[in-house]
Parts: C-alpha cells; structure tokens; sequence
C-alpha cells in the first residue's frame, strides 16, 4: 500500500492577498496552487461539504482545540415557518447560518439570559 501520508504548507502573500497552498505527497509528488480571497473561501466551502459526508462524523461534543470567536458579529431572522435563523461571522470561514427551531431558540434565548444575570460585571 502506498505511503498517503501529505506534508501540507501555507503562507499568506506579503501583500495579504492570496494564499500559496503547497501539498507534498509521501511519495515526493507535488501540488502547488495560488488562491484569492474568494477562490480560498469557495474551496473552504467545498471541503466543508466534503468533510460533511466523511467517516468518522465530526465528533457530537466540541474538544479544546476549538476556535473561540470572541463578541462576533450576528444576525437573527425569523423564518415563515417559526424558525429562527442564527447567523454568526466567523473570520476564517464566513458567516454560518445556524436554523433553530422555537424550541432550541427558547431554550438558547434562555440560557443566555440567565448567564447574563449572573455574570459579574
């Protein structure tokens, strides 16, 4: 069987403008490619979706090494149905939209005013 083990390498141009993606095969093969903001942000969503239909799933529970978004900017919107739809901006991958029904969104809704009672100030 073959070695499928792949060093991966990124770097952001000096002029923050694209991103130099380097894939190195364990059997010395190479691929290089050059991505804008919008080109890396459309193959993030792609892999996302591939990622999606994986084995194993994304673990059910969040670990430690999960990225933080601290006060990030968010959008709520009520859909026809009752749902609510959460939109929160991540600065790595986009805006996620996250659609709750009213029951999730009470419960979330009350939570939040909960801690925020008891949060020292």
């Amino acid at each position: 069987m073959a070695d499928e083990s792949c060093d991966l390498k990124f770097a952001v141009t000096n002029d923050k403008k694209a991103l130099e993606l380097a894939m190195i095969g364990g059997d010395g093969q190479s691929l290089a490619a050059k991505m804008d903001a919008g080109q890396l942000s459309e193959f993030l969503k792609r892999a996302g979706l591939a990622r999606a239909t994986m084995a194993p799933p994304v673990p059910a529970e969040p670990d430690s090494e999960i990225m933080s978004i601290a006060s990030p900017h968010c959008r709520a919107v009520v859909g026809p149905t009752g749902h609510k739809t959460l939109y929160v901006r991540h600065p790595a991958f986009g805006w996620l939209a996250l659609s709750l029904d009213p029951t999730q969104a009470k419960q979330i809704g009350a939570w939040l005013a909960a801690e925020t009672e008891t949060a020292p100030a």
